[in-house]
């Protein structure tokens, strides 16, 4: 048994990357065809909370292409995929070839052996799909998850109908939340002229998604039976991205959701740092755009959206000035003014109607800038945003730049630079890393000042705005949130930030956890700013009359079995690994999605009365082995403080009268265990446990994995310990 788990994991370690593609291989024998047609496309979203839900229906097809044609005869499609980052598969149905319009096949979701073998063992004649992860590790020993879809039969007429689901966290940005839709992942050679797309948020049904990158709709989007639906007229190659609804109008949110596993919460916290709470700031907005050389963005909506963020990061409590490139630097005002949005708007104004100059002047700029904060013996920040790219060549130059601009300043300055040239090449390599351009430049000036440096070229367009407020907006780094309900806490939470720890006071944190209480909750906020610890309470109640999204609990699942995959691998964490995931409905790479299951209760039986064939014997699969027969252990109670006992009952106890009790923590780790002997009990036996470990230590709190074994049978449960 061991062997074949072994063989499941060596998926991980795995080199290269996958990309995503459609493969026809004959059953016949012969060459694989690798052109198709997407016959059939059909996308539906739908958002809970904190999450959103897409669901993907198609039908592909061989087709030709120019003077070839794919042999005539059955093939299995192989079709390897990326998902955007952080999606769970949570169902996959089959629609065989000829079957009715809508009668699908809902997979089952097994152990990965399992639903290999029933997969291989089907019926030749007997339509069949097996979806499956897998994890590679890249050359830079990052860890990448893939998925493998294979299904059968395909031939040049008759074709499958697939539908797939996959929960992902919605992504949080500035005014809203975004989703993102991989399209990209179905390049095939001829596309339909048109493909729908549903979608609903039913916290915010009347706002209609925005349509960030990658999907262009015609005639646009309409409301439909309780869905926005379009028709989408052109697929790129890029993931499309939507935007939709913020969760609240404060991103202040909460929705908790139970199930006989536990209570679990989904929350959104806004970044807590009003300006009352922040240091004053003297602002220099310094501008060095030009007409030369490429621009990430041009000239203009760079300045629109360095206006908007300067906007959104500055408050009546600062105060500003303007620099920007001429002939020679030039001025608008002698002295720092305080902020205020017309101010800032008169600046900017002036800023457009000036000539755009063809040279940059970024060192004398630089100069001039540092001689505005001497003259006003004032500290304060340089928002610098610059296409230039020439001062950085040779070196040197660099380093006198940097040399004159910070030995010159005679108070603290901090300088925050938005690079916006676009190239990549030429680059200097320096300590085995490439700089282009003025990157050296602009990173060693960020870091000597304690500033910060951002290159727009590495940001989708849709993201500039919030690469500008990473690096110039007030900031609380490092955060991390403790949720307290009434009368219990928090614990087993799973942050959704794609890794972020510190976030401007436009970005909201989202975080979901198990939790024992009740409502109101607070919400304590932890954090540096400006160089010095910051804490905040921030008050927050459930959305009521609610039930809550089940998906959470799925997701926190997921995570948690994420976690126990990257810990070293033993039988016993493979095993439990295995039946979470069977138990949760969890794709990982110890289980698979397959049809048939082994009921038997598939595509070929279900269309026995309509098909014409007849089923040849040696065909049939091979009845799965006679199930053990079940039994059951339970804890009371559960959670508990101090100590529980677990009670286990079985209709055939007397057949094995040693039973072995194991109790493992989050780590995979044993703290004790109990051999029992009740060969004259009457099938149902008690274990106390006093929450004391192997050295009779007492155990922390937290969720345990009791496992039992009588003979060859075995089952676990999980107890939470609260103190």
């Amino acid at each position: 048994m061991k062997r074949i788990f072994f063989a499941s994991i060596i998926v991980i370690c795995l080199t290269g990357y996958l990309s995503a593609y459609f493969r026809a291989i004959p059953k016949e024998g012969g060459e694989y065809w690798s052109n198709f047609e997407l016959k059939k496309f059909n996308c539906q979203v739908d958002v809970k909370g904190l999450f959103y839900e897409t669901t993907i229906e198609f039908e592909i097809g061989l087709t030709p292409v120019s003077n070839n044609a794919p042999v005539p005869g059955v093939y299995e499609i192989n079709w390897t995929f990326s998902l955007v980052p952080d999606a769970v598969i949570t169902d996959c149905q089959m629609q065989p070839a000829g079957a009715d319009p809508g009668n699908y096949i809902p997979a089952e979701l097994l152990d990965l052996t399992t639903a290999k073998m029933l997969y291989q063992n089907s019926p030749r004649a007997q339509p069949r799909l097996l979806l499956r992860e897998l994890w590679q590790r890249q050359w830079d020993a990052k860890l990448v998850k893939t998925y493998e879809m294979v299904f059968y039969p395909v031939d040049l007429v008759k074709t499958p109908v697939i539908k797939f689901s996959f929960l992902t966290p919605c992504r949080a940005a500035y005014n809203m939340r975004r989703i993102l839709l991989p399209l990209n992942e179905f390049r095939v050679y001829k596309h339909l002229s048109d493909n729908l797309i549903k979608f609903s948020d039913p916290d915010h049904p009347d706002f209609e998604p925005l349509n960030i990158d990658a999907i262009y709709l015609s005639p646009g989007w309409r409301w439909i039976n309780g869905y926005w639906q379009g028709q989408i007229y052109w697929q790129g190659t890029y993931q499309a991205v939507i935007g939709i609804a913020a969760e609240s109008s404060n991103r202040n949110y909460l929705r908790t959701f139970s199930n006989e596993e536990g209570q679990f919460y989904q929350i959104s916290i806004p970044t807590p740092l009003p300006p009352e709470n922040r240091k004053p700031k003297n602002i220099l907005l310094a501008v060095d755009l030009t007409i030369e050389g490429y621009n990430k963005f041009d000239v203009k909506r760079a300045i629109d959206l360095y206006q908007q963020t300067v906007e959104l990061s500055c408050s009546a409590y600062d105060s500003i000035n303007l620099i920007y490139s001429g002939f020679i630097p030039q001025l608008y005002h002698s002295a720092f003014v305080p902020y205020h949005s017309q101010t800032c708007q008169k600046m900017m104004t002036q800023l457009r109607n000036e000539t755009i100059p063809k040279l940059n002047t970024l060192p004398l700029l630089l100069r001039e800038a540092v001689k505005l904060f001497n003259q006003q013996k004032k500290a304060g920040e340089i928002w610098l945003i610059t296409n230039a790219r020439s001062h950085a060549d040779p070196i040197q130059t660099a380093m006198e730049i940097i040399q004159q601009s910070l030995n010159i300043a005679q108070y603290p300055l901090a300088f925050k630079i938005l690079s916006n040239d676009a190239q990549n090449w030429p680059a200097k390599y320096i300590n085995n890393q490439y700089y282009p351009g003025n990157d050296y430049l602009y990173e060693n000036l960020a870091r000597l000042s304690k500033g910060n440096f951002v290159k727009l070229r590495d940001f989708q367009y849709y993201d500039g705005l919030e690469a500008m407020l990473d690096c110039v907006a007030p900031t609380i780094n490092t955060v991390e949130i403790d949720p307290e309900p009434f009368g219990g806490l928090c614990y087993s939470r799973i942050p959704l930030n794609q890794g972020r720890i510190n976030f401007p006071i436009t970005q909201p944190y989202y975080e979901i956890g198990l939790f024992d209480g009740f409502d109101p909750f607070s919400v304590h906020y932890f954090g540096m700013t400006d160089g010095e610890v910051y804490g905040q309470d921030v008050p927050i109640n459930r959305i009521q009359d609610d039930t809550g999204w089940p998906e959470v609990a799925q997701f926190w699942y997921t995570r948690y079995v994420q976690e126990r995959l990257l810990e070293p691998q033993s039988y016993e964490t493979i095993k439990y690994i295995e039946q979470i995931s069977v138990a949760q409905r969890i794709l990982t790479i110890y289980s698979g999605l397959v049809i048939p299951g082994p009921g038997e209760k598939c595509g070929f039986n279900a269309l026995t009365e309509l098909a014409t064939a007849v089923e040849n014997p040696d065909d049939r699969i091979a009845e799965p082995p006679e199930q053990a027969k079940k039994f059951t252990l339970n804890a009371f109670p559960n959670p508990f403080n101090a100590s529980t006992t677990f009670t286990w009952e079985s209709p055939d106890a007397l057949s094995h009268p040693k039973i072995v009790i194991r109790i493992f923590n989050y780590l995979g780790q044993e703290v004790r265990q109990f051999e029992i002997d009740h060969s004259s009990s009457d099938g149902s036996v008690e274990i106390f446990w006093d929450g004391m470990d192997k050295q009779h230590q007492a155990v922390a709190s937290g969720i345990y994995l009791v496992m039992l074994q009588a003979g060859n049978q075995m089952t676990n449960i999980k107890v939470t310990l609260l103190k």
